[in-house]
């Protein structure tokens, strides 16, 4: 799984998308049984040096192959970076999920929970004042104690048009506790804020650059001895997914891509075979990047690729965007509640798979989740090649409960 490809030319317009997620109050969801060990990923089949050191995951016997859905043997914590402009980009920040111990003995766990306001614009922000923003919460623990050991396979995120960098964080929190290091930055040129104070750019390196001096600021923090940095992957939601296609590109280091709700529009020439292994995760009901789209990205790309088709589903179940203020009619009526001017591309984006026929949002996460870390265990080697990868997994899922799901391998 660690060969490089080809040159991969996907047939996908850039989306535009927001997403806020959350990892909901008071959740509760099984730990695997699981233990952890080093795993070394094999060398590839062009001759490429194997990392330099291995990559720490779980260990998980071939059994119950949905042991993804659930969380893993770490708990989760999370932290905030500055990350430094460069080449005239904007300074940022970036949000980091990493591995903690099962039971964090400095102190009592407390979910992290995040102000919106942060992302208005900062006239929006005023004419706000002292009310309150909707809020998000995750179920990471903010300043909680690495988990020893390590070094842990990082993983890069890139956001929606519109969104910000906790957007989708009931996936990068559940990712941490399999054992990988998230960062995820805030995209400056086109996220929330930009989208509410009337921008609108869809052209440019700027988000490409925001992930690579993200991962670079997160190679200089208090976790540094704790990344695997041979071992990393690039995940992105609709315009995210057009980003880290591009990042992986130019970034040798990334050994796999996972592409939610979105894609890539050209084939990049500069770098011919620096792509990886995708897995393209596509929603059936999806009204803002279409699954003809996806499914045409996926049968452009070169094996080793997958397809996952979740069904019941539109372009926000990759995010929590349709459970934040859900009681009081969706986030951004809320928003025009508390008075703030809302544009109409972000109320429709806002409502792209919230309501019936749509299942909800929660339905998909379990396919998600599962699918996400059993195709990272796999770019990276380690485990049984494959497993949680099959249709007979997402039956099972769905089963239990989950929104239904198809599986295509080439």
């Amino acid at each position: 799984m660690r060969r490089f490809l080809r040159r991969v030319a996907v047939a996908n317009a850039i989306a535009l998308t927001v997403g806020l997620a959350w990892f909901p109050p008071g959740s509760v969801r099984g730990g695997a049984a699981v233990t952890v060990a080093a795993t070394t990923s094999p060398t590839t089949s062009t001759g490429a040096t194997p990392p330099p050191r291995p990559a720490v995951l779980p260990v998980v016997p071939p059994t119950d192959s949905t042991v993804f859905a659930s969380r893993g043997p770490f708990s989760a914590g999370v932290m905030t970076i500055d990350v430094p402009g460069t080449s005239g980009n904007a300074p940022t920040r970036a949000e980091v999920w990493y591995p903690t111990e099962p039971v964090d003995t400095r102190q009592t766990p407390t979910e992290t929970t995040y102000d919106l306001k942060e992302w208005l614009p900062p006239a929006q922000r005023k004419a706000l004042g002292t009310r309150s923003a909707p809020k998000l919460t995750t179920g990471a623990v903010r300043g909680g104690r690495a988990a020893p050991g390590g070094p842990f396979p990082v993983v890069a995120f890139s956001h929606g048009f519109g969104g910000f960098r906790v957007q989708s964080a009931f996936l990068m929190t559940h990712l941490a506790t399999w054992g990988f290091v998230v960062v995820a930055p805030d995209h400056p040129s086109r996220g929330m804020a930009a989208l509410l104070s009337g921008k609108l750019p869809l052209t440019g390196t700027a988000d490409v650059d925001d992930l690579r001096s993200s991962v670079l600021a997160l190679s200089r923090s208090n976790l540094r001895s704790r990344l695997d940095l041979s071992n990393m992957a690039a995940i992105g939601h609709s315009a995210g997914a057009n980003a880290a296609i591009r990042w992986a590109a130019d970034e040798p280091r990334v050994q796999g891509i996972v592409a939610m709700a979105g894609g890539v529009s050209r084939p990049f020439s500069k770098v011919p075979d620096a792509l990886r292994p995708i897995l393209y995760l596509a929603a059936v009901n999806d009204r803002t990047i279409g699954i003809q789209s996806m499914t045409g990205a996926y049968r452009s790309s070169e094996s080793p690729k997958r397809l996952i088709t979740v069904k019941d589903s539109g372009h926000l179940a990759f995010s929590d965007i349709c459970t934040i203020a859900a009681d009081r009619g969706g986030l951004f009526m809320e928003a025009e509640r508390l008075g703030l001017k809302v544009p109409v591309l972000l109320k429709t984006l806002g409502t792209d798979g919230c309501n019936p026929p749509n299942a909800p949002v929660t339905k998909a996460w379990p396919v998600i989740e599962s699918s996400v870390v059993a195709e990272l265990r796999a770019v990276f080697g380690s485990g049984t090649p494959g497993f949680g990868l099959d249709q007979g997994t997402l039956d099972t899922l769905a089963s239990s409960g989950a929104v239904r799901a198809t599986f295509t391998i080439g």
